[in-house]
């Protein structure tokens, strides 16, 4: 039986997903198919100066050899799963070519870093999702003392007013987190920003801001040029709403409980627990939230079956979050979650899982096409051809692409899928005008 009358999920990557209770069939998430891009280029627009390509390596190296032998220019931008040298073996660029892309950079803070590595003896740098882990508690908690409530769908609700601006700038540690429970309490408003960074989310739930590493293939070897700054507001016209603080009536009957699927067979898996921990450990150290200590409760799965049984066993342990694993193991848990699901999440088979409500927690992809953008028209691209691997969410971020790079006065002749045999024998030709 559900404990509560709603439950949040939290998977990192992360991913927190909000569940109203519910049937096992409700609206378990599955991933639906990428669709099929337009076949035919842009007549208004001339040819392309450049290609931007979104795939693996494998798919990477496939799509510079075909379109330089249909005569592309040697002007190529990559997201940043190309960033890896196996994308140009065997692939014969001209001297003169440019290969330049996006990469997703870290944001450290120092003081998170150094209160980990004394605890639990190692740096948090070594594994992904760390820092995220740990802002998804206070986050959680932030949400719940808004609301005034334990349930999950209360506190889904009032995620934007603690995450966005306007409000008191919030950061993490147990004294900060007091304080910023009174100015709840009396109706104020916070901003959290965490050891990930600004925890601001655009109105479907993506990340709104991050930082990226602009790089580019010299001879044979990949060299960082510079660390920039994102923000989707900014630099796509993203909307950031503010929230509206949702106060529940009445009291918390219970204290609040954080629930976890995690691989604990794995290191990694064990980095998020410590981290996890760490947050309620500092929460609890300043007096906990209603009165009472926040607790978090752990189940390990390493696969799919697994999942289901574990999200099962936190579900019927009364809790008001269940937080979950990085990556595509999000969406194992997305599918066992009952009912309606929010989730903040890295992996990009979510936002296709769940109908677009997510709100995720660590920076995903799409932060990386205003930057790539900007790259390609400082280096005077015009018109691009835009070649993806099948994969997930690699069309969306085609997709993605073309919407800011057309925003920012470029034009996108195609936005094509890449194939095995040379693109149904012309296409990239009929997408470069060649």
């Amino acid at each position: 039986m559900f404990g509560r009358a709603a439950a949040v999920f939290l998977t990192i990557g992360l991913a927190v997903m909000f569940s109203s209770c519910g049937d096992d069939g409700g609206d378990s998430p599955s991933p639906t198919d990428e669709g099929t891009p337009a076949a035919t280029p842009r007549s208004d627009l001339g040819p392309a100066d450049a290609v931007v390509i979104i795939a693996s390596p494998d798919g990477t190296a496939e799509a510079l050899a075909q379109a330089l032998n249909a005569g592309a220019p040697a002007k190529f931008f990559l997201s940043g799963s190309s960033r890896d040298e196996a994308s140009f073996d065997g692939v014969n660029l001209p001297g003169d070519a440019i290969a330049k892309g996006i990469s997703l950079a870290a944001i450290e803070s120092e003081t998170f870093d150094v209160a980990y590595e004394a605890r639990f003896g190692t740096s948090p740098a070594e594994f992904a999702g760390v820092g995220e882990a740990y802002d998804a508690v206070y986050l959680i908690a932030l949400a719940a003392a808004a609301a005034n409530s334990t349930d999950g769908a209360a506190i889904r609700d009032n995620v934007h007013y603690v995450a966005n601006s306007p409000g008191e700038i919030v950061n993490p540690g147990g004294e900060a987190f007091a304080a910023a429970v009174q100015l709840l309490t009396e109706g104020g408003d916070v901003n959290y920003i965490g050891v990930s960074g600004q925890v601001d989310f655009v109105a479907d739930g993506d990340l709104a801001k991050g930082r990226v590493t602009v790089w580019r293939l010299l001879g044979e070897s990949i060299v960082d040029l510079e660390i920039r700054d994102v923000d989707l507001a900014a630099e796509a016209g993203a909307v950031i709403p503010a929230g509206e603080l949702l106060t529940a009536a009445g009291t918390p009957d219970g204290p609040l409980r954080i629930g976890a699927v995690l691989p604990l067979q794995t290191d990694s898996g064990k980095a998020l627990r410590d981290a996890m921990q760490l947050a309620v450990d500092e929460i609890n150290d300043a007096g906990g939230l209603f009165g009472a200590p926040i607790e978090v409760l752990i189940d390990s799965a390493d696969d799919a079956t697994q999942a289901a049984a574990a999200v099962r066993n936190i579900e019927d342990q009364d809790v008001s979050a269940i937080i979950g694993p990085p990556g595509e193991g999000a969406l194992a848990v997305a599918a066992a979650v009952r009912g309606l699901h929010i989730a903040l999440t890295s992996s990009p088979l979510l936002p296709l899982a769940v109908g677009g409500q997510i709100f995720r927690g660590a920076m995903s992809e799409t932060l990386e096409t205003p930057p790539l953008a900007n790259v390609a028209l400082e280096d005077e691209a015009t018109v691009v051809c835009v070649i993806f691997e099948l994969g997930p969410g690699n069309e969306a971020l085609a997709n993605a692409f073309r919407e800011v790079f057309e925003l920012k006065g470029g034009g996108v002749r195609l936005v094509m899928k890449l194939s095995d045999d040379d693109a149904a024998g012309g296409a990239i030709s009929a997408c470069l005008g060649t």
